[in-house]
């Protein structure tokens, strides 16, 4: 029997880290959801199978300017939370540390504010040497349009957009 192929360009969980960004009381505008599903039931669902397959999770959520709340949100509790005063994750030295430790090369990113957090994080990460991948039904945004710019802007930069499902997928195989 032939020994499977190992893929460097499918995800695989020893190669990737789920970054969450922003997903916490106080921060939720008028959010666009996904057809299948809320972004969070989406998150949640990528969550199960992280935990899973051993892949490790970070968590950042947002306390600047006028946030009222800086709490992530309560399915989300459980994790070990990185509170940040600045909008884009990168620019903490906390979240870069986690990151750094969990020694894989590529970034899962998920959350909220696609035109803003979820955006400096994919960027951010693409520029430091990181491949991101955004799961495109666990991000929310004030609209759609704000939506569509953002990963068309993350994508025409080197972003790799995936859906829940197809990461799973990828991960399960």
């Amino acid at each position: 029997m032939n020994e499977p192929v190992k893929s460097n360009i499918l995800i695989s969980p020893d190669s990737s880290a789920v970054l969450i960004v922003d997903c916490q009381s106080g921060l939720q505008p008028d959010l666009v959801s996904a057809a299948d599903g809320t972004p969070l039931t989406v998150l949640e669902s990528v969550l199960e199978h992280a935990a899973a397959h051993a892949v490790p999770v970070i968590s950042t959520i947002y306390a600047g300017d006028g946030v009222a709340t800086a709490e992530p949100l309560p399915s989300l509790a459980h994790l070990d939370t990185v509170t940040r005063a600045r909008a884009n994750p990168w620019e903490d030295d906390a979240v870069c540390a986690k990151i750094s430790a969990a020694r894989r090369d590529r970034i899962v990113i998920l959350g909220n504010c696609a035109e803003g957090a979820v955006s400096f994080a994919a960027l951010g990460a693409l520029e430091i040497g990181y491949q991101p991948y955004v799961v495109v039904d666990a991000i929310q945004s004030a609209s759609a349009i704000d939506a569509s710019t953002a990963l068309t802007r993350m994508i025409q930069a080197g972003v790799i957009a995936v859906t829940r499902r197809q990461l799973l997928l990828e991960w399960d195989r």
